[in-house]
């Protein structure tokens, strides 16, 4: 094991115990990610930051390898906050700005070694960020900036005095003493690694990259302000992408246009992405994209912010170019496009991508099957089972074309506009599309377009031929946040075997099959929960919050992240508990009591 610490190591150290390094002491922490970048890792080996401490350096490794039996494990030790690594230069601090008249200040020439893209500013409190120019003469309101190529630095405009001054905190993201574009934690050629506890930002390009890596963990890592993409599975096989909270990720595409997602796997085989939240990204949530046999599961996504009008890529969930994958019991809130099936390439295709018990809230479309290139034989045997989509603004639950062999069942379309957007849309490009046992409900009229415009359900039904057997009644969920059914739901018994386990005489329509226990009146807490954990109390503990108005989310999972977290805090605060954010002995009797 190797422990590294910013504040208590030295290179000079073997790295082997935590002990603070002092003169002539050699069993101490290692100090900088520099010489970290040298280690000879082995499988078994650990490779242990200190809680607490932050470093502004790019963590690489590169053809390192664990096996099947002996991963290398890269993570932290210690009390108090994940070790904190930094894709930017800290320039809240008076000696960093040079004036150079006219509002302009300027870095140190030679701050970096390629492009910046981004300057956050008040950082210790609103997270603002500046507009960047394409050239110095275009500077002309507070906080403009200029990346001057010739002289490797930044040139910001402020008429009030010296940035520093001016702003709570400052961040300059940008490519210094590193490699690969801007890259926090950087993976190539590297097998059976995994990372966990971390926590990274503002990145100029990418947080954590994993190149021609196969079987690679990341868990339990927090992202935040990253310009690009956030977590990034680039041709390896078999990654696991588990527990991640992604905040303001992917600002590339509001600001460029330019590729921006969250989480993206490109050319990959067997990859699981599960538990993760993100919130407000830039663009796509989860990004799938020429892979095959993926799983994305109970993932949590809502919120986008300043996204570029660039068609169905602002999904939460977006496969393109893939086949025999699963979207199952993910959750996306407020989206341009929920979940998307596409295959943008021409001549490429998608094939076999399954929707289960997934609950789409108020995206502009909150499902949608189409292929940008207008061909309909690319995009083949898309199915929806048993999945939720909710609408209270004017929004579409689905849209189908371009594509064939798309089977739509078990689902409950609910919509509180009912007005102004087409309910459903299925156009005459869209072959051989069967949809039936469906349950639809609308607090107005049922617009729905099936290659012509429909005002009713019963017009839609004898036009089409399609949802015979669905019906039209309020599902009856337990409330506007938790869709779970109630017992006198409709939705009950009503749906059709689709392969998947149920109770009672059919299975249900909707998300989540009756019978299950939610959360009684008497709760019994046995173990402690913090976050970044996933277990059945986690989901009890949600449950209870949710119940007692603490905690907001539109149905709970098992994955305790930051919303479960300040929820806690709360009820804590409320009881005259320490708050905080930990199930431990005492907050568990009162949870019990």
């Amino acid at each position: 094991t190797y422990y590294v610490s910013s504040t208590d190591g030295d290179d000079s150290c073997n790295g082997h115990n935590t002990t603070a390094y002092t003169t002539g002491r050699v069993n101490c922490p290692l100090k900088t990610l520099i010489k970290v970048n040298t280690l000879t890792l082995s499988p078994g080996d650990q490779v242990l930051f200190k809680r607490g401490d932050t470093w502004r350096e790019q963590f690489k490794i590169q053809s390192k390898s664990g096996n099947i039996s002996n991963l290398i494990t890269i993570g932290s030790y210690g009390v108090g906050n994940k070790p904190k690594f930094y894709g930017s230069i800290d320039g809240d601090k008076i000696e960093y700005w040079t004036n150079l008249g006219q509002n302009k200040w300027a870095s140190p020439d030679n701050s970096f070694t390629g492009e910046v893209f981004m300057i956050f500013y008040n950082t210790n409190t609103s997270q603002l960020f500046s507009d960047k120019k394409i050239s110095e003469n275009d500077l002309g309101a507070n906080w403009d900036f200029y990346y001057d190529s010739i002289n490797k630095r930044v040139i910001i405009y402020n008429d009030i005095g010296i940035p520093n001054e001016q702003a709570d905190g400052i961040e300059v993201t940008g490519v210094f003493n590193v490699n690969s574009f801007g890259t926090v934690v950087y993976l190539q050629w590297s097998n059976y690694i995994k990372i966990e506890n971390l926590d990274i930002r503002y990145s100029n390009w990418q947080a954590i990259a994993m190149y021609q890596s196969d079987n690679v963990t990341v868990s339990n890592c927090d992202n935040y302000y990253v310009y690009g993409k956030s977590i990034n599975v680039d041709q390896g096989d078999y990654a696991i992408i588990e527990n991640n909270y992604l905040y303001h990720t992917g600002y590339s595409a509001s600001l460029t246009n330019s590729s921006g997602e969250s989480i993206w796997v490109t050319t990959s085989n067997g990859t699981i992405v599960r538990n993760n939240e993100v919130e407000y990204a830039h663009n796509i949530g989860i990004n799938i994209w020429g892979s095959q046999n993926i799983l994305v599961e109970d993932n949590y996504i809502h919120e986008i912010e300043f996204y570029p009008p660039s068609g169905s890529g602002n999904s939460g969930i977006y496969f393109d170019i893939c086949s025999d994958s699963t979207a199952k019991g993910n959750i996306v809130k407020n989206f341009p496009f929920g979940f998307s099936v596409n295959a943008e390439v021409l001549n490429t295709s998608s094939d076999n991508i399954i929707f289960i018990n997934n609950i789409a809230i108020n995206n502009l479309i909150n499902y949608n099957v189409s292929n940008n290139n207008h061909i309909s034989d690319k995009i083949t045997n898309v199915k929806f089972y048993n999945n939720i989509s909710y609408s209270y603004n004017p929004t579409s639950s689905f849209q189908i074309r371009y594509s064939t062999g798309t089977i739509i069942k078990n689902n409950i379309f609910y919509d509180l506009d009912g007005t102004s957007r087409y309910f459903f849309s299925i156009y005459p490009d869209a072959l051989n599309t069967i949809s039936d046992y469906n349950l639809w409900y609308s607090s107005g009229i049922y617009k729905i377009w099936y290659n012509s415009s429909y005002n009713s359900f019963e017009e839609y039904k004898i036009a089409s031929g399609l949802d015979i057997h669905s019906l039209i009644e309020d599902p009856l969920f337990i409330s506007s946040s938790d869709f779970h059914l109630q017992p006198t739901s409709p939705a009950i018994d009503a749906g059709t075997g689709v392969g998947l386990p149920f109770n009672g005489l059919a299975p249900d329509i909707g998300a989540y099959e009756s019978g299950f226990v939610l959360g009684s009146s008497t709760y019994h807490f046995t173990q402690t929960l913090k976050k970044g954990m996933t277990n059945n109390e986690v989901k009890e503990l949600q449950n209870y919050l949710i119940k007692n108005g603490y905690l907001s989310i539109p149905v709970s999972t098992n994955f305790f992240g930051n919303q479960t977290l300040n929820a806690l805090k709360e009820y804590q605060k409320a009881k005259g508990l320490t708050p905080d954010g930990i199930v431990g002995k005492e907050t568990r009797i009162k949870l019990n009591n």
